[in-house]
């Protein structure tokens, strides 16, 4: 099983991410935490740098509590995919 948490580093997020990894952690489930960004000229770096380290933030959250857990970055074009635990798969795809 695996729950979706669409992902921002809002409070709100963070509390669908606290709620998202007790449940899968009570179930064996895995948790898919994804965030979209417009792409293009449509971000700056800092931008997407903040992106990313909030997703650096909710993988460490989850593997914390001992979820197994996927994070994905979606830009207009391109899907970018690390798996947890370990974070050595890297997907990328248009």
């Amino acid at each position: 099983m695996k729950f979706l948490v669409a992902y921002t580093g809002s409070r709100e997020s963070k509390a669908a991410l606290e709620l998202a990894g007790h449940i899968a952690r009570a179930t064996g489930a895995v948790v898919v935490v994804m965030t979209s960004m417009e792409g293009g000229s449509g971000e700056t770096a800092d931008e997407v740098g903040k992106a990313e380290y909030e997703l650096s933030w909710a993988r460490r959250f989850l593997q914390d509590q001992g979820v197994g857990c996927e994070v994905q970055s979606l830009a207009r074009g391109l899907s970018i995919t690390r798996s947890a635990p370990s974070g050595m798969m890297n997907t990328f795809s248009q």
